[in-house]
């Protein structure tokens, strides 16, 4: 396939402003929730998917870092993705960038540190919700994005191989869970804490693992390495509410990683209007029926 260089290239800047901007929107969406919680007690059942939506947007801005699109500058790519997006989220920046580039290279293939995520569904209804109920997903999830799989050993918990590293978080994850417990200590602020963050927190795993699923599960085999991720179409408002910044065009991201999110569709659009066969495209309805839930 080949698309005009100069429009990869204009796809390819990156824009503090528009990074920060993404950064700001999750966070001002979050404390709007949180506000409304506390003012309005029966709208807690709302706030807590809008907060959990943007727990996965903040997650997923994280990635964003991890290939350097939040900022031209390095340095500062990295302070935006570390603090304000990840370590909040209890993800380790250095652990999942290390993680994630090697899934780059090997997707589809037993090298891959991330190939039990495609490999993990479907599964029965009953199935899920126990692992959802007992822990397992939660556990999983810090046991693959933090450095606790180097001191925690528990069979049965679906996750990725331990991966050592010589580049650690877990001097600013101390840091920062301390500030965070003392602030809750000086303002008795536990239980907002657990129900406004710990509970959309955890709400939010299982919709992580489902679009981490949802992008290679049953095309990770395709012998064409561009037809082993899936971009997933379907109305605006199901896409934004189970794979919101444009992660459903993964197809793209794995063809051109150095395209920015807020870019990726009108990268999907030239893609389309090359060859249409490049990548593999599927409804969120028709990917569910596929490797959900069977």
């Amino acid at each position: 396939m080949m698309l005009n260089a100069a429009d990869v290239k204009q796809l390819e800047m990156v824009s503090t402003l528009k990074g920060v901007v993404s950064i700001l929107g999750a966070w001002l969406a979050i404390v709007c929730a949180v506000a409304a919680a506390l003012l309005f007690p029966w709208i807690y059942p709302f706030a807590v998917l809008v907060i959990a939506n943007r727990i996965m947007a903040l997650g997923l801005l994280a990635h964003e870092g991890i290939h350097g699109l939040l900022s031209p500058s390095a340095r500062l790519n990295d302070i935006l993705a570390r603090y304000f997006c990840a370590i909040p989220t209890f993800i380790s920046l250095s652990k999942w960038r290390l993680r994630h580039l090697v899934h780059h290279r090997f997707v589809g293939t037993s090298a891959d540190y991330d190939a039990y995520l495609y490999t993990y569904f479907p599964l029965s209804f009953s199935t899920f919700l126990k692992q959802f109920l007992s822990g397992q997903i939660f556990l999983g999830h810090l046991l693959y994005f933090t450095d606790l799989d180097q001191v925690i050993k528990i069979r049965g918990v679906p996750t990725a191989p331990v991966l050592k590293s010589k580049d650690t978080d877990t001097l600013s994850f101390l840091i920062f869970l301390g500030g965070v417990m003392l602030l809750l200590f000086l303002a008795g602020w536990w239980v907002e804490f657990f129900m406004l963050w710990i509970v959309p927190y955890l709400l939010c795993q299982p919709m992580t693992l489902l679009y981490n699923c949802l992008e290679h599960s049953g095309v990770y085999l395709d012998a064409d390495e561009n037809r082993r991720s899936r971009t997933i179409t379907g109305p605006s408002w199901l896409i934004g509410l189970f794979l919101p910044l444009n992660v459903n065009f993964h197809g793209e991201h794995h063809l051109f990683p150095k395209v920015p999110q807020y870019n990726l569709p009108h990268m999907h659009r030239l893609v389309l209007a090359e060859n249409s066969n490049v990548l593999f495209y599927q409804s969120f309805v028709d990917t569910m029926k596929a490797v959900i839930l069977k």
